[in-house]
């Protein structure tokens, strides 16, 4: 698909993964069930957690791509004064009961839940003559899913430890995606105002876009047709063809010439 082409069908691609979100939340709820209910089932774990795992992340991939589809429709916001330095709260608490920590079990509604469209890492070259190159194919970036495994990452992170069987955080992944799927227009003008004024080197931003919209992999658990994934897949071009908009080129990073090469000239 051309750039042209690629523009001319956003708002159709948007409200189709809108449908595919709205069948796979369905599916979701019929496997596993609503996130209260998976959150006061008891243990997930084996099979059934892989399941869940594998559904979450597929959502998670539509959910960014249509939001950062749906971004690059929003205009540029004028221009603002500097805002005076942020002043800072307590930090949220690491230990005591689960109420305290995450919000009432039986209510959702009042969860403290976040989607996470984490920057990626800056590219980690490796300069060895016998592994040079990028240390990844360059339509292939880790957008930082969220994962369980680790507990260096857990803490690196800021985030108590958790069981591995403990069903909250799966039902917390959950309700962050519903309320996106309930609201898009609302997440997605906040991602374009971060973006729009991006604080820091262009570069972090140019690599933020490119990960939102290289390719990743889709379990597709939720057994949909390839008719109904369709806006996903056409997805990815009109957000390549748009967000050029934030002021940012979406060229991947250049990989250093390996030891003993000449790069050729322009």
């Amino acid at each position: 698909m051309n750039s042209a082409a690629a523009i001319t069908r956003p708002d159709r691609a948007i409200a189709g993964m809108l449908a595919v979100l709205r069948v796979m939340v369905e599916r979701f709820i019929a496997a596993f069930g609503a996130p209260a209910a998976l959150a006061a089932g008891g243990a997930v774990y084996g099979k059934t957690r892989e399941r869940v795992l594998r559904f979450l992340h597929d959502m998670e991939c539509v959910v960014r791509r249509l939001l950062l589809l749906r971004a690059a429709l929003f205009p540029a916001p004028p221009a603002r004064a500097s805002a005076p330095p942020r002043q800072y709260g307590a930090r949220r608490i690491k230990e005591g009961d689960a109420q305290s920590l995450f919000g009432p079990g039986d209510d959702p509604a009042l969860w403290r839940v976040s989607f996470r469209m984490a920057t990626p890492p800056e590219p980690q070259w490796i300069m060895s003559a016998s592994l040079g190159g990028f240390r990844a194919h360059e339509d292939q970036y880790d957008l930082g899913h969220r994962t369980e495994g680790g507990a260096n990452a857990d803490a690196n992170r800021g985030c108590a430890l958790i069981w591995v069987d403990d069903p909250r955080p799966l039902a917390e992944r959950f309700e962050a995606l519903r309320r996106i799927i309930d609201d898009p227009d609302h997440y997605a003008a906040r991602l374009a105002q971060r973006l729009y004024a991006w604080r820091g080197r262009d570069e972090r931003r140019q690599l933020f876009l490119y990960a939102l919209g290289a390719a990743a992999p889709f379990a597709n658990e939720a057994g949909l047709s390839d008719a109904e994934l369709q806006p996903y897949a056409e997805a990815r071009p009109m957000a390549q063809a748009l967000t050029p908009v934030f002021s940012a080129t979406l060229a991947p990073p250049e990989a250093p010439p390996k030891a003993g090469t000449i790069r050729a000239g322009p």
